[in-house]
This record gives C-alpha cells, structure tokens and sequence, in this order.
C-alpha cells in the first residue's frame, strides 16, 4: 500500500524563504539607519543652534564691554571671547551664515575684529573667511578685517576702514592706491569714503 506524501518544502520554496527573510532583514536595517541619521542631524541641529545663541550672547558681551567705556574690561572680554571662539572654530570651521544665523555669523567677525591682541589668528581667520563661497560671509565683513590685519602687518590699508580721531575729525590709517578706495568699497558693499569719514567723525570723534 503506497502512502501519500505529505505536502512539505521543497528547495524552490526553501529559497524563496529564505529571500524574503533577507529583504525583511534589510529593511529593518535600512529603517534603523535612517532613524539613526534622523537622530544625529536632529542633535547637530540642536547643537549648531546652541552655538548660534553663545556666538550672539558673546558679540552682545563685546558691544556692553565698549559701551560702558572701561579699557580693562573691554580687554577681559575680548581675551574670553577670542579663547571660546577658536574652540568653535577649530570643531565647526568659521560660522558661516549658511549654517549658523546671520546674526551669529556676525558676531562671530566682530570679535575676530577686535581680536587685535592675536594678530596672527586674525589672518588665520580672515584666510578661513575668504575660502568661504556662495554667500556664507559678508564682504563687508571681509573688507574690515583685511585692513585691520594690512595694518598689523605694517602694511597699507585695502578699503579705508580704519582710522583715529584728530579733533573731532576721522583721519584714515594709510590706504593703498586711495584715488581707486572708492571702486573698492563699492566691490566689498561698502559705503563711498567720503561718507564713511563723515559717520565716523560724527560717531567716534564728537
């Protein structure tokens, strides 16, 4: 008497198993790799906008220190300032204003501007400034550091942003080839010169 044979798994089914696991198991990886990268840009984020406040809180830091006319605590703040801000820049680059808010992008230059007892990292930042491309930092931006470093180096100014107080009148530091300043300005979206001495007489020297 013959027996039936139960139905059972033949090879061809054993396989079409055995592809279906791996695709379910593939997906679930794939799932839990994109939720992990979720993750992490949800925590970069977070963290980019943690150093966006600190970089305006310090600027804001900066501007009190001036106004309140006290060269030793101008001094105390810019020193702080500068120590925290080479500690962002050597983990995130220069904050530029793609990735950080223009206000903290800002800030950012103001206290590399002020930085004048580093001289030597101001170069170092304004080189890091200058590779930015696209928008990321303001040409005005630029074209104040670039003079601020010409004249630690003891060199000429490029765009006449710096000057001193003779009376009540703003006198320029040096300027390279001045009768083309005012080409210059307008490329790096400054002012003419002649209004700039004007406001910063007015502001700086009265």
């Amino acid at each position: 008497m013959k027996h039936a044979k139960c139905p059972g798994t033949n090879a061809t089914e054993k396989n079409m198993f055995s592809h279906k696991r791996w695709a379910v198991t593939f997906l679930l990886m794939a799932l839990l790799l994109v939720g992990s990268a979720c993750s992490l840009a949800a925590e970069d984020k977070l963290e980019l906008a943690s150093i966006d406040r600190e970089l305006i809180e310090m600027a804001k830091n900066d501007q009190d220190a001036r106004k309140n006319h006290n060269l030793t605590d101008m001094l105390r703040v810019d020193k702080l300032n500068l120590i925290r801000l080479k500690e962002i820049i050597k983990q995130y680059g220069w904050p530029d204003s793609k990735r950080f808010s223009k206000d903290a992008s800002a800030g950012a230059w103001l206290i590399l501007q002020h930085a004048s007892h580093d001289g030597v990292f101001q170069k170092e930042g304004l080189e890091l400034m200058k590779q930015i491309k696209g928008g990321g930092v303001h040409p005005v931006h630029i074209a104040y550091l670039e003079d601020r470093v010409s004249l630690f180096e003891n060199e000429v100014q490029i765009y006449g942003t710096q000057g001193y107080c003779v009376g009540s009148k703003f006198v320029l530091s040096p300027v390279k080839n001045e009768k083309d300043i005012n080409l210059r300005r307008e490329n790096a979206k400054l002012p003419p010169i002649e209004a700039y001495i004007e406001e910063a007489s007015n502001k700086l020297c009265n």
